[in-house]
């Protein structure tokens, strides 16, 4: 019955941990997916500029200007991605933590457990009787 509790505490913890952390991670990566939904038009509309940079060859600084912004949007694009990588690590670390303190808190219940069971067993009640 104790393991079945045990378990049935565990499966409680992993729901909220889950629950808490899928709203943190919603919470956190929101505005980083409205960042890539706006880059999205900006990366399309350099995309049509094709047939316009090979019209514009003789005017060789806008075509540097035009690459210069693609190369930007690519770096910005890669930095979100390292910080979507960074901030999962991040909640891995915190899911560890979370699952070493509920592995004590098992522990320490089955100890506290065990000291109650051996005392029922070793210590009687003195009855009191009225006169």
């Amino acid at each position: 019955m104790d393991l079945e509790l045990l378990n049935a505490l565990r499966q409680v913890f992993r729901e909220e941990l889950r629950h808490e952390l899928r709203s943190e991670l919603e919470r956190e990566l929101g505005p980083i997916k409205e960042q890539l939904a706006e880059l999205g038009p900006i990366k399309e509309q350099l995309a049509e500029l094709g047939p316009i940079k090979e019209q514009l060859t003789e005017l060789g600084p806008i075509k540097e200007r035009l690459q210069a912004i693609g190369n930007q949007l690519d770096r910005m694009e890669q930095s979100q991605a390292e910080d979507v990588v960074a901030m999962l690590g991040h909640l891995n670390n915190k899911l560890e933590v979370i699952r070493h303190d509920v592995e004590f808190v098992a522990k320490e219940q089955g100890a506290i457990r065990l000291e109650i069971d051996r005392s029922k067993r070793y210590y009687t009640p003195i009855i009191h009787e009225e006169p």
